[in-house]
């Protein structure tokens, strides 16, 4: 869904309009996604540093062009999402990890599953939401900032958005693989459970759909 001010004339500052303009837009799922679900994915971490503040990170708008050029640095790598992460203060702050371009992260420690609060700059989506939910389900879960650091040492690593489900991470950049290199069982069952839900709502059963 998208909604904007609606017709008006071209200025840095819209003048009040009446009426805003809803659009929606939909497409089904990307067919190449059981391939990265079963094998899992690459990812490219990308460093915002301090020049957006969280309050910017957290609006959802078509300012598009730091995303577009994220993810067109993470296809150079071999990588199917760019991950953003904060720079470290160097006084006991090491960095966030954040989000992806359009996707949320979480990682895997000791088998319990971590993933940023919103408060740290996070697009509060449904889809995070409900794998939260969800995932609380399978383990304990924490809402708490973890450091790149942090990320490269899980044991599993995976993405979620509407548009992609749950996605394993198996590797960073092109080289430094995440735990044994190959899905985790916590971002199986996740998934397990997020489609199940969603073919519950729709009124099918798990063989009605093809993955």
């Amino acid at each position: 869904m998208t909604v904007t001010r609606g017709h008006g004339p071209v200025a840095l500052l819209p003048s009040r309009t009446e009426e805003p303009t809803s659009l929606m837009l939909y497409r089904p799922l990307d067919p190449t996604l059981a391939v990265a679900r079963r094998d899992g994915v690459g990812i490219y971490l990308e460093n915002v540093g301090s020049g957006v503040s969280e309050k910017q990170r957290q609006i959802k708008s078509l300012n598009y062009l730091p995303a577009i050029l994220a993810r067109r640095e993470a296809v150079k790598q071999n990588c199917f999402e760019a991950v953003y992460h904060t720079e470290g203060t160097g006084r006991g702050d090491r960095g966030t990890v954040l989000e992806g371009t359009t996707s949320n992260v979480f990682v895997v420690r000791r088998g319990e599953v971590w993933t940023a609060p919103i408060s740290a700059g996070l697009l509060p989506g449904v889809t995070r939401r409900k794998t939260l939910r969800l995932a609380r389900k399978v383990t304990t879960v924490h809402e708490e900032r973890f450091s790149v650091k942090d990320l490269m040492a899980a044991d599993e690593v995976f993405l979620t958005a509407s548009s992609i489900e749950v996605v394993p991470v198996v590797r960073v950049g092109r080289r430094h693989r995440i735990g044994d290199g190959r899905p985790g069982p916590v971002a199986r069952e996740v998934h397990r459970l997020y489609r199940a839900e969603v073919m519950r709502k729709l009124g099918l059963g798990a063989g009605d759909f093809d993955d």
